[in-house]
């Protein structure tokens, strides 16, 4: 994924910046979240919904606070530990799921659960004589951490791909010169 000097300095120090933006954007949320603490409409099916949870991403495996607070604290180590080492267009995408990260790691501490708060309610209802939402309720960290994630796994195979290319347009420029020699 070339790093040029230059580049390398900057996301570098993007990847500081959004993990310094996303925590303190996530905190301040959750802050007005919890201040609110009722259903508030905003616009088309987006909502302030304010819910707790003690599981991971979009409230997966609710109920394990401890194990994802020791799971937090082992990512988040090693994304710090291993920054250096990580390509440098990645980098900013690594600050956003280390300040998504802390963001969740700070309520896990604080307030023995994570603050999620953003609603799309697209659906909800009754099914089986159980309530259902089709989207859960989530946080600007949990926001951060997606997008993070995405992207890094996007550019990774992107990249993949573009040596794989790089090989085939290697081998085929071999054998014409092969060819050229007969």
């Amino acid at each position: 994924m070339g790093n040029m000097t230059g580049k390398k300095d900057r996301n570098g120090r993007w990847f500081w910046i959004l993990a310094f933006i996303i925590i303190i954007l996530d905190q301040i949320t959750k802050f007005f979240a919890l201040k609110l603490g009722s259903v508030v409409k905003l616009i088309g099916p987006l909502q302030l919904n304010l819910a707790m949870n003690t599981g991971t991403l979009f409230s997966l495996f609710s109920g394990n606070n401890l194990i994802f607070i020791i799971l937090s604290i082992v990512i988040i180590c090693a994304i710090i530990c291993y920054r250096e080492k990580i390509d440098s267009c990645l980098q900013p995408y690594f600050g956003l799921v280390l300040g998504g990260g802390l963001g969740n790691l700070i309520d896990r501490l604080h307030v023995g659960q994570v603050i999620d708060f953003i609603d799309l309610n697209i659906w909800s209802g009754m099914v089986h004589n159980s309530y259902i939402t089709i989207w859960p309720i989530f946080n600007v960290a949990d926001m951060a951490i997606s997008i993070g994630i995405v992207m890094i796994i996007y550019l990774t195979l992107k990249e993949e791909k573009k040596g794989q290319g790089d090989k085939k347009t290697e081998k085929h420029t071999i054998k014409k010169k092969d060819k050229k020699k007969r």
